[in-house]
C-alpha cells in the first residue's frame, strides 16, 4: 500500500520516513513487555544501560569476541562505536542511493545483532570476512522475499574490537 500515492515524494524522503517509522516501532517494542518468542531478549534503548566501560573486552581474538558480542547485549552496548554508522537501502528501490546516518549511542536500539542460534532459527546464514588486519565484515542474509541482508563492520578500537557500522539492504 502506497501511503504517498497522492503526494509523490522523492525516494529519499520516503526512505527517511520509513526509517523514522521503523525507529519509532523499535522504540515501542523495546518498552513493551516481552511477549515474543521464548528466550528472546526484548530490544532495549541504549540510554537505559549503565556506563559501557564496565564491560571488559571479551577477547582480542575476533572469533571469540564475535561470539561474546552476539551472545551478550551488554557487550554490544559497550563495544558499538559512538557514533554508529547505519546505511539503509530503500527496500522498494535497491538501486537508489542509500541513506547513511551517524547514530549517537542513545539512538541505537539493542540488540544490534541477533545471536547465532536466533539467526539460524530465522533461516539467516552468516559469514565472517577479514577485510584488513584491523577490520572484519560479518554478513548475514536470508533467501526469498522479505529477505534479511545486513553487513556488520567491526574494527579494532582502543583496546578491543568495536562494531563500527552496518549496511542494511533487507527487502
Amino acid at each position: 500500500m502506497d501511503l504517498f500515492a497522492k503526494h509523490r515524494n522523492s525516494s529519499s524522503q520516503r526512505l527517511l520516513i520509513a526509517v523514522l517509522v521503523a525507529w519509532l516501532l523499535a522504540a515501542c517494542k523495546a518498552s513493551a513487555p516481552a511477549a515474543d518468542a521464548p528466550g528472546a531478549a526484548p530490544a532495549e534503548p541504549a540510554a537505559s544501560v549503565p556506563v559501557a566501560a564496565a564491560v571488559a573486552c571479551p577477547s582480542q581474538e575476533f572469533d571469540q569476541f564475535l561470539q561474546a558480542f552476539m551472545r551478550d547485549v551488554a557487550v554490544q552496548r559497550a563495544y558499538t562505536r559512538d557514533p554508529y554508522a547505519l546505511t539503509l537501502y530503500d527496500p522498494q528501490n535497491l538501486e537508489a542511493d542509500p541513506t547513511t546516518m551517524q547514530l549517537a549511542a542513545g539512538e541505537v536500539t539493542f540488540p544490534v545483532m541477533l545471536t547465532a542460534d536466533e539467526l539460524e532459527r530465522q533461516g539467516v546464514v552468516w559469514e565472517v570476512e577479514r577485510k584488513a588486519q584491523d577490520a572484519y565484515v560479518v554478513s548475514a542474509h536470508s533467501q526469498g522475499s522479505g529477505a534479511y541482508a545486513v553487513a556488520f563492520t567491526f574494527k579494532r578500537g582502543a583496546g578491543c574490537w568495536e562494531l563500527a557500522g552496518a549496511v542494511d539492504a533487507s527487502t
